[in-house]
């Protein structure tokens, strides 16, 4: 707990000193950066906690952009904000689906949890699995574009469906996890290697939410990086 209490202090503090865009453009969607922490606990106990399906099910993936494939821009990209731009002069009606060229990984430099993840990596109570992070348009009452993760050793340990709803300064996710123990852990013996996580937090702006499960965890941030407009 006192970890948990530690990584949330932390990333309440990164957020205050958030990167501020020198190139802001006028009438475009809202753009926000997403950013998770994948992490796994290592309680010996954790596989035990509960009775776990053997079958967990598939993810809804078919219409979600898959972050691996996503190009690397920093969070003020003017090629980004021009695309945004122009989808909005189209019409007065709201983006409810936005093209995969407008949804960008954002590089290490400009990542808001850092630090929350290097207390994990220095933790002997969580083992870090994967940080991902990545700038996004979303128009209000609208769910987005799903996007789609794969995390941790070869791709295998994490995979991920991610889309959020901005409702009256709210941000509605709907976050959809699946957890495979590719590394045989030794204390898992009850011979399920997947668990699921589907969860519908309602986080604040620049708000460090810690979503939790018995064998893994997150730490998101939903944070504006365009706004007043």
């Amino acid at each position: 707990m006192r970890l948990l209490q530690r990584i949330v202090f932390c990333g309440l503090l990164i957020v205050t000193q958030l990167y501020t865009p020198q190139a802001l453009a006028e009438d475009i969607a809202n753009v926000f950066q997403i950013e998770i922490i994948f992490f796994e606990h290592l309680e010996p106990g954790r596989f035990t906690a509960e009775k776990w399906p053997k079958n967990v099910g598939s993810l809804a993936t078919a219409k979600a952009i898959k972050l691996k494939n996503l190009p690397q821009n920093v969070p003020d990209s003017l090629e980004t904000l021009q695309i945004l731009d122009a989808l909005d002069q189209v019409d007065d009606e709201p983006i409810n689906e936005v093209v995969a060229e407008t949804v960008t990984v954002v590089d290490n430099k400009h990542r808001m949890l850092t630090n929350n993840a290097q207390l994990i990596k220095n933790s002997k109570e969580e083992r870090f699995i994967d940080h991902v992070a990545w700038n996004q348009a979303f128009a209000a009452n609208v769910k987005s574009t799903p996007v789609y993760i794969r995390g941790g050793k070869n791709g295998e340990e994490i995979r991920s469906v991610v889309s959020v709803k901005p409702v009256r300064g709210q941000y509605m996710m709907h976050i959809d996890t699946i957890y495979t123990d590719v590394n045989n852990d030794a204390n898992n013996s009850t011979g399920v290697t997947e668990f699921r996580l589907t969860s519908d937090p309602k986080l604040k702006k620049k708000e460090v939410y810690y979503l939790d499960h018995p064998v893994f965890g997150a730490i998101i941030i939903v944070a504006p990086i365009v706004e007043g407009y």
